[in-house]
């Protein structure tokens, strides 16, 4: 490995363009009223000091098929110019490898690559004939950096994301690491993965991060979860099984923590790693966390890392238990999106309320 600068990444995870849990009073219509740079103007000082910024498009930047008086078409979806606003606050690197990206059919989908291309970013997750993953090689300060991008789970348009975008359920992947592996100097995986809510990632999850690490990763960055989890260390791999929410429109506390992740590319490893603290405030802005927030943070993360990493602590990562947390996580919220609903059908409007609440009570007729 030849001697190089230091070059600085950045990392955040999930990105949603648009309304989801707020639709009419969310994240796209708040950057529709006050302009796209809106949802970044508190952190975009900081994602402009890395070399490389990386996210994951948790959604559609598209107007192809969007109808305002139907939800079904809005929730995701942000407008076209959001690709810009990334790009303008230091992003340079986006994953479409996610379950949201194809939420509203092929066109739009192929549309929001083409957006994020336009804007001036590279996109990954993507899949052609012969891999299941794309790669992306970039020269940065003389130094190749390679990138994978993978997703574990697929949107309601399963067969369309399934040919389209890097599907997988893992075990091509140390194939693909170990390909692409002599071509590059520094080596990144992005993976989709894992359950929600859960801040421990099951050992299944542990047992493919170890498999692409031990292919020669350098480092693995994960997603999905919608919480901060741990780190591990396997060789020379850093592994950050999830980097939480980073643009959402989530109102329950717990779900507006996270954190940046950064570090320094040196010598081909990665150094001088960390989490900046974050929260996401009632405009859905992601902004630095106060001093007792950010404690308990970085606090979480470290017992997740300590469950990741103690063989004492297994029965944390069993995949059973997993499943019964997400389950009774998505049951808690459940519950209170009733009650969201209600407190806030006249922020939403009632066209919007009711057809939201059609998706809890099926029974309902659907207003469309």
């Amino acid at each position: 490995m030849r001697k190089h600068e230091p070059i600085s990444l950045i990392a955040v995870g999930d990105i949603c363009p648009g309304d989801h849990n707020c639709m009419g009073f969310g994240t796209g219509t708040l950057m529709k009223s006050h302009g796209h740079k809106f949802a970044f103007q508190h952190v975009a000082d900081l994602l402009r000091q890395g070399d490389i910024v990386f996210g994951n498009c948790e959604g559609v930047i598209s107007n192809i098929g969007r109808d305002d008086g139907n939800i079904d078409t809005l929730e995701f979806r942000g407008l076209p110019a959001f690709a810009n606003a990334l790009h303008s606050c230091g992003f340079t690197v986006m994953t479409v490898a996610n379950n949201h990206v194809g939420e509203h059919g092929p066109e739009a989908l192929r549309d929001t690559v083409n957006n994020l291309r336009s804007a001036g970013m590279d996109v990954i997750g993507l899949r052609d004939n012969t891999r299941t993953s794309m790669p992306l090689i970039q020269e940065i300060k003389g130094v190749r950096i390679g990138w994978l991008a993978y997703t574990w789970i697929a949107s309601k348009h399963s067969n369309q994301d399934r040919s389209v975008l890097s599907w997988t359920k893992g075990d091509e992947i140390p194939n693909e690491v170990a390909a692409l592996r002599p071509e590059v100097d520094f080596l990144i995986v992005t993976a989709h993965w894992g359950r929600e809510f859960v801040a421990v990632p099951t050992q299944r999850i542990i047992d493919h991060a170890h498999a692409i690490a031990d292919a020669g990763a350098d480092l693995v960055l994960g997603h999905h979860p919608h919480v901060l989890q741990g780190t591990e260390r396997r060789g020379k791999c850093l592994i950050v099984y999830s980097l939480g929410n980073f643009l959402f429109d989530e109102w329950q506390s717990w779900l507006r923590e996270t954190a940046l992740f950064r570090c320094s590319i040196e010598d081909g490893r990665v150094q001088a790693s960390e989490f900046v603290p974050l929260k996401i405030n009632r405009n859905f802005q992601p902004m630095r966390a106060k001093k007792a927030q950010a404690a308990r943070i970085l606090r979480n993360i470290e017992q997740s890392t300590r469950a990741i990493n103690d063989p004492e602590l297994a029965c944390l990562r069993d995949e059973a238990r997993a499943e019964r947390l997400e389950a009774k996580f998505k049951r808690r919220i459940f519950r209170s999106q009733i009650l969201f609903l209600a407190a806030n059908v006249g922020r939403m409007g009632p066209r919007t309320a009711y057809q939201k609440l059609c998706r809890r009570m099926p029974a309902l007729q659907r207003w469309i």
